[in-house]
């Protein structure tokens, strides 16, 4: 039995910047690999992504959307207005032909991603690193009030479904090393939501929505990008196992794998499982769909961009348990989003 469905999508990057132009002011340090997220949006995939949200309304009218960050790609102004006129309704010319997700409520289930704290497409004043500076006041006025404990899902089984959501950029200084390596701060919002929680009772289903992955480690520390800083990842651990969290929703990471279950200190001489969802980009630009001669193609760049993704989670009442289904759906040029071959992947969260 189906108890509630939801649609993550992740890392869109709407970009106002044509990145094959060669006269573009950031234009090189778009053709960087290890910039992925500032390729800007694909207006095919906006398409693909609202005829999927469209189709899965129809069979799922009570289905929610989970935004895990990164809706912009520099977080300028009009990268909000469009990211936030399709989310919530749709995109009207000049923007785009009439596409949109139609979901006016989008930002109860919203955090931002790290590109959404950068200052825009021209800062004051202007900078080589496009990411320094202050984030726009924007960024505020869509994301208001984290970290946040959403209301409680009551579940037709008698459970309770309770969503927490913090901003894993929070603690980052707009000038410094780890805004440039993209890196995650966010002592001062597990804190704060420490002190709003209560103790968890048994009845008691807990996801925490953040961008930053806890499983995601860099392969060399020489450049540790991406990661979680030391600090946080020592807090969020305590965090988690203290406030029995079952499921981590991310974005910030492009390729897979997407699913990860990890194991948790619960005392001395217990442990559980977590499930951590990675959805990757859902609506970027993807060179391996449409490759561009001046993005660099040399030793390991020559690697394809993961294609883009969004996954369906639903909560399953089956044989006294209580399951988390996650299946990841994979863009494809001539059919939209296509579930990925492997198949749903389900987690036990209850009891």
């Amino acid at each position: 039995m189906s108890l509630a469905t939801f649609v993550q999508i992740s890392d869109l990057h709407v970009g106002l910047v044509d990145p094959t132009s060669s006269n573009a002011r950031t234009a090189a340090w778009m053709r960087w690999p290890y910039l992925d997220g500032l390729l800007g949006h694909s207006g095919m995939s906006l398409r693909h992504l609202a005829n999927f949200v469209k189709n899965f309304k129809r069979t799922n009218p009570e289905g929610e959307l989970i935004v895990t960050g990164d809706l912009t790609t520099r977080g300028d102004p009009q990268e909000y207005d469009i990211a936030n006129e399709f989310i919530s309704d749709k995109l009207r010319p000049p923007q785009g032909a009439y596409i949109g997700l139609g979901d006016k409520n989008w930002t109860n289930r919203g955090i931002p991603g790290n590109h959404d704290h950068w200052p825009g497409i021209n800062p004051p004043p202007p900078t080589a690193l496009p990411m320094l500076g202050p984030s726009h006041l924007d960024f505020a006025q869509i994301f208001p009030g984290l970290p946040k404990i959403d209301p409680i899902i009551q579940l037709a089984t008698g459970q309770r479904l309770q969503f927490l959501r913090i901003d894993t950029d929070v603690d980052v200084d707009p000038n410094d090393m780890d805004r440039i390596l993209a890196r995650g701060l966010f002592v001062s919002h597990l804190t704060g939501l420490e002190q709003q929680l209560a103790k968890p009772s048994p009845d008691e289903i807990r996801v925490l929505c953040l961008h930053h992955s806890r499983q995601y480690k860099p392969t060399t520390r020489l450049l540790p990008i991406l990661e979680i800083d030391g600090a946080s990842r020592k807090a969020l651990d305590a965090f988690l196992s203290k406030h029995r969290i079952s499921v981590l929703l991310c974005g910030h990471i492009h390729r897979p794998p997407a699913l990860d279950l990890f194991k948790l200190k619960r005392s001395i001489i217990s442990t559980s499982d977590v499930l951590e969802v990675r959805c990757g980009t859902t609506t970027q630009i993807d060179l391996s769909l449409n490759p561009k001669p001046a993005f660099l193609t040399f030793r390991h760049f020559l690697k394809p961009h993961w294609p883009n993704t969004l996954v369906v989670h639903e909560v399953l009442w089956e044989q006294g348990k209580i399951m988390w289904s996650a299946e990841l759906y994979v863009e494809d040029r001539e059919n939209g989003f296509q579930p990925a071959p492997q198949g749903k992947f389900s987690f036990p969260v209850w009891p």
